[in-house]
């Protein structure tokens, strides 16, 4: 990290945990430097949201006559045009194969991995997973202290994270550490998107 010129910065106790978990994780030396990822991370992330919004082109609708009899016509525009698969993913929250009904299911996957989605490959099936809706399920399953996981599944109001923890735990790649009482992730069933994708 560059040195230069500081200002102190006082945190809840709440927010320190997190920072200090965070630190563990990425293996920063400094909260500090945890701080600064955080920064960086943001504004790439807002970067890269605003060039996915120049990008998105709204197409002309085509006017088409329909007739409702031989005397009249009306016109009326054509269908909206067709949804991303990026934005049904943004609306879905999480996306599987086994749910994709069109197209190469591999290659929707492939590009929403691309567009930024967090990639949770099990033998039973492929998810993508809105990186913000993956977060809020890290943070509500961290909430939970208990290995029980009938108990898990009540407290996890949202069907789609129940569907999630469910995957997850099946295969082995989501168990309770009891000597922490967290949850843990085999990160080996998961892809999360790197800061340097495009």
């Amino acid at each position: 990290m560059a040195r230069g010129r500081f200002k102190s910065l006082s945190v809840t106790l709440d927010v320190y945990e997190k920072l200090k978990r965070i630190a563990e994780k990425r293996g920063f030396a400094t909260l500090a430097d945890t701080i600064a990822y955080l920064v960086t991370l943001e504004e790439e992330v807002y970067s890269k949201l605003e060039k996915a919004l120049r990008d998105i082109s709204i197409r002309p609708q085509a006017t088409s006559t329909n007739p409702v009899n031989t005397y009249t016509s009306i016109n009326t525009t054509s269908k909206p045009s067709k949804r991303s698969a990026w934005d049904i993913l943004v609306e879905q929250k999480m996306t599987c194969i086994s749910g994709i009904r069109r197209g190469n299911p591999n290659a929707i996957i492939e590009f929403l991995k691309k567009k930024g989605a967090v990639i949770v490959r099990t033998d039973k099936d492929v998810c993508a997973v809105l990186p913000e809706f993956w977060f809020e399920f890290k943070k509500r399953l961290n909430d939970i202290k208990t290995p029980n996981d009938e108990e898990v599944l009540s407290r996890l109001e949202d069907d789609r994270m129940r569907k999630l923890f469910t995957m997850l735990r099946d295969p082995g790649a989501l168990y309770f550490e009891k000597k922490s009482k967290e949850w843990v992730y085999d990160y080996s069933f998961i892809e999360e998107p790197s800061l340097e994708s495009e």
